[in-house]
């Protein structure tokens, strides 16, 4: 129900929570897509290689 809930509110689909961190300032969202396949940002073709992951 959770994940749901987060999904919806970041408006984001296909993913796992992993990991949801607390603390007085700030909210972390730990999440893991669910899809192999993703949009390369130089020639907007489907790939399923993925060059770089990061934080945000």
């Amino acid at each position: 129900m959770q994940d749901n809930y987060i999904q919806k509110l970041l408006n984001i689909k296909d993913i796992i929570v992993t990991n949801i961190t607390e603390n007085s300032e700030t909210i972390e969202v730990s999440i893991k897509s669910t899809n192999n396949t993703g949009i390369c940002p130089c020639c907007k073709q489907p790939t399923t290689r993925i060059h770089d992951y990061r934080l945000q």
